[in-house]
């Protein structure tokens, strides 16, 4: 039987209001994973979204099955780099995708991420920084093969041939030739992007 998987857009901090119903969805669906694309956490500019951040780390936001998430737009918050570094995991059933990386799930699922913006400036060393390089791309063709790409942003082409039209008023996100080269080479047999 196949493996069910939840595929979640930007939390943006939203952390109660999100897991309150993944796990309603669970009990339901029995997801064997859920997959967060975009950004997790917020900018950590309101009291809500450091009230939620305390409450994740404190363990009083349940995360109702293994979940997994890369990075978005924004940096990491300070406290969750902190856990990441200090346990591998934010939290019982959250874990981190890396910048980039590869991870086979316990349900033999081959992940494999790339997360944040093409950057070509030196800031995009750090691990924990919404920012990427051609390298870092390149690093991954290493992988072989993908069951899930999850990258940020989408490969070049990917409207090609397509007929659905855009809305007026929607922001068409950044098309980068490394992703597609990356989807080239990996072949995966789902591509989850956030854009």
């Amino acid at each position: 039987m196949a493996s069910k998987i939840v595929v979640i857009g930007s939390v943006n901090c939203e952390l109660r209001e999100v897991f309150t119903k993944l796990a309603k969805l669970h009990v339901k669906q029995n997801f064997a994973i859920a997959i967060i694309v975009g950004d997790l956490f917020g900018d950590c500019s309101t009291e809500h979204e450091l009230d939620e951040i305390t409450a994740l780390l404190q363990g009083n936001i349940n995360v109702p099955l293994p979940t997994y998430f890369g990075l978005g737009n924004r940096p990491l918050p300070t406290r969750i780099v902190e856990r990441i570094e200090a346990n591998d995991e934010v939290c019982p059933n959250l874990y981190f995708l890396g910048k980039r990386g590869t991870l086979k799930t316990a349900e033999g699922i081959r992940l494999v991420a790339l997360g944040g913006n093409l950057e070509t400036d030196s800031k995009a060393t750090n691990k924990f920084h919404p920012g990427y390089t051609e390298s870092d791309a390149r690093a991954l063709y290493g992988a072989h093969s993908a069951d899930i790409l999850v990258t940020h942003q989408w490969p070049k082409g990917i409207r090609t041939g397509s007929s659905a039209p855009l809305s007026e008023d929607a922001k068409v996100p950044e098309e980068v030739q490394c992703i597609a080269d990356l989807c080239s080479t990996l072949k995966p047999r789902y591509h989850l992007s956030s854009g």
